[in-house]
């Protein structure tokens, strides 16, 4: 029934602008000073929970109380009446003919606001949440459309902006479990959210995603709740200026910075978020410089010292066979996107003069070797040891190969050949006068030329023998490294001490070599010097390469490292056909074990899902993560440690896995030195 019409004590109800699940706003006249207010109203006979609804109530009003902030919505008024034996709460605060911010974007037209707009609109709701921050409140409920719009004549696309709606805002203070609910916009909320334990930087995790939805015209994550859910804790949202090109690279490490899975590695506050954002918005892009080589640095490859704007020298390596136009991209060498963030690239653009003299750079090494040489004999002189289960976590992983996810057919342990340079041409000329004092000496002292000769052909016999002795005597001794190497695995893989029980070794492989691997090779799978590669280029999807044989009960231990993307892992009792347990552990620390009862993903069960600190974040970084499986009880381990335990028995028996998971991103994950025990 409308209340339209009706007084509330020196209120008139003029209008319904908006309802939700707390409640109704009014467009009201306040009689006393002839204006219009808004009016939010609770009828408490109506709520099936008064008791509840009386206090979210109540602490809304507490918060508002405390609050005075020129972008923050005040309150005029509170309190109680009985109309019509009706029981209702009601609040009085400002009107905004202007609506919210999402109204308001909605009447621009435009679903991609332009980032120096998105800025603006940062730094005000900054240093609203800041000011309320600051006296213990968290609002839990930041959005587009719970910002209201004040409209401003002098620069009409630079509105200012009132943040509203304090319904569920809690004091830190407070106990974060009052309520079994979960309470928020699901596709804003940060994981923490989702298990009742919210921040100061939980609003920052919301005030990103808004802005993200402001620069790219939608949220980071979209779908049904538990679709967004699973991507909240799991997924990395695509990288802004993908799909806005008015977006820096700058702004993407702001923004995605915010959005972290974990609060402490988002901004310390939400006011140095916005700080950095304008930062961004105002840094330079790529430093973009043309280095001029000779012919010869092209085709050997050098090491050059380049100075930027601002006299900073950095070192750029100049690859072998190298041309006109090349671009080299130096990864974080430019300057600072801001105050104590990553820096951006440094673009080289080679102008190669094949007329010039090498240039002021020094050799790649002493002995004119060619950088293949230099990679090929770095790689092949160093094995690569098994990790020592007494420690962890376990020996970190190689340094990547220079192979590509396209060449995946071919294994890593083949190594490029070394080619030498070629000679550098002389001119005929010069061969013609040779060639005529040889024959002239020749002629003039045959006897002792013959001699000469045979000196030299017994000398150059002599060092290719000990040439070929020394070369026998090293692939020996390289024989001899690798021997110990294998025996130190043997030795070394005992049942790792961080796990209770023992059991039997069946399996340990590096994964650097295709041969006898108990794992495939495909265009999405294969090996390489850093280890075993998988890719996922589809969103939302996992792909993984299962092993030839099925265990029932086992432990699992792999090394992953995700070098691109979002998440890595493993699955265990695979049937070969959609049936499969699936471990996985993101870059931003949080980690599922799912079961997939078949290949549409709708039916798909979550067992275990959270965040911890015991998974090393970030792309790049290396982790040792582990299973015990004992009929349905199985236990997951990270980098030696417990991280949860379920029961589930679904799934038996069957293969196991190394799989490659993408959220949002195109994901490429290395493992390395597999170990399977059985009981």
């Amino acid at each position: 029934m409308s209340l339209e019409g009706l007084k509330l004590g020196h209120y008139r109800l003029c209008q319904l602008i908006g309802s939700g699940s707390m409640g109704e706003v009014y467009l009201a006249e306040d009689l006393y000073v002839k204006r219009q207010v808004a009016i939010k109203i609770i009828r408490l006979e109506h709520v099936s929970d008064e008791q509840e609804a009386t206090r979210l109530f109540q602490r809304e009003i507490r918060a508002i109380s405390q609050l005075d902030h020129p972008h923050i919505l005040p309150l005029f008024d509170s309190g109680e009446e009985v109309i019509q034996n009706r029981r209702l709460a009601y609040m009085v605060m400002p009107y905004r003919a202007e609506g919210s911010l999402l109204n308001w974007l909605r009447r621009q037209r435009k679903k991609q606001l332009a980032p120096h707009i998105v800025a603006h609109i940062v730094e005000q709701a900054a240093t609203a949440l800041q000011h309320a921050h600051e006296r213990q409140i968290i609002h839990q409920d930041v959005k587009p459309s719970n910002f209201l719009m004040r409209q401003r004549s002098e620069h009409p696309e630079y509105p200012d902006i009132l943040l509203a709606d304090f319904s569920i805002a809690r004091f830190e203070s407070a106990s974060a479990v009052n309520s079994w609910q979960i309470r928020g916009t699901p596709a804003y909320m940060p994981p923490e959210q989702w298990r009742r334990q919210s921040a100061p930087a939980s609003d920052q995790y919301a005030l990103a995603s808004s802005a993200y939805h402001l620069l790219i015209g939608h949220p980071p994550f979209s779908g049904q709740m538990e679709q967004v859910m699973h991507q909240h804790f799991t997924a990395q949202p695509q990288p802004p200026s993908t799909l806005n090109p008015q977006v820096s690279h700058a702004l993407d490490a702001v923004i995605l910075r915010a959005l972290a899975k974990n609060p402490e590695e988002r901004f310390p506050s939400v006011l140095q978020f916005a700080q950095a954002f304008q930062q961004a918005k105002k840094a330079p892009g790529d430093i973009h410089i043309s280095l001029s080589i000779s012919g010869e640095e092209a085709r050997a490859g050098v090491i050059r010292t380049v100075t930027l704007p601002g006299r900073r020298k950095i070192v750029a390596t100049i690859p072998p066979n190298s041309y006109n136009g090349k671009q080299i991209y130096l990864a974080e060498q430019g300057e600072p996107y801001y105050d104590g963030g990553p820096r951006s690239p440094v673009v080289l653009t080679l102008v190669v003069n094949k007329n010039a003299t090498a240039g002021s750079a020094f050799p790649l090494d002493t002995n004119s070797h060619s950088l293949p040489e230099l990679i090929t004999k770095k790689v092949s002189s160093t094995p690569q040891l098994p990790p020592s289960p007494s420690r962890e976590p376990a020996q970190p992983f190689a340094p990547p190969s220079s192979g590509s996810m396209s060449a995946m057919g071919k294994a890593a342990s083949e190594p490029s050949p070394n080619k030498r340079p070629s000679p550098t041409p002389r001119p005929r000329r010069l061969l013609i006068i040779v060639a005529a004092l040889g024959l002239l000496l020749i002629l003039t002292s045959g006897a002792t030329g013959l001699f000469l000769y045979k000196n030299h052909a017994q000398r150059i016999l002599a060092m290719a023998t000990a040439s070929t002795l020394q070369a026998s005597a090293t692939a020996v001794r390289e024989r001899n490294i690798a021997i110990a190497a294998t025996a130190t695995v043997t030795a070394g893989n005992h049942y790792p001490s961080y796990m209770h029980g023992s059991g039997k070794l069946e399996i340990y492989e590096p994964l650097n070599n295709h041969i006898n691997s108990l794992w495939p090779e495909s265009n999405t799978c294969g090996f390489f010097q850093d280890g075993y590669h998988i890719q996922e280029d589809n969103i939302n999807h996992y792909h993984d390469c299962i092993s030839a044989s099925t265990y029932t009960d086992f432990t699992f231990e792999v090394q992953m490292k995700i070098l691109k993307g979002d998440c890595g892992g493993f699955d265990i009792r695979n049937n070969g056909l959609d049936k499969a347990y699936l471990f996985e552990v993101c870059a931003g620390g949080t980690y599922t074990l799912i079961f997939y009862p078949d290949k549409t993903g709708n039916n798909i069960k979550v067992l275990v899902q959270g965040i911890s600190p015991l998974i090393n974040k970030g792309v790049g970084a290396l982790n040792t993560v582990a299973i015990v499986a004992k009929g349905p009880d199985m236990t997951l381990f990270a980098n030696g440690n417990v991280l949860a335990s379920t029961q589930d028995s679904s799934s038996k028996e069957g293969h196991i896995g190394l799989a490659a998971s993408e959220g949002s991103a195109p994901t490429e994950v290395a493992f390395q030195n597999a170990r399977i025990w059985t009981f």
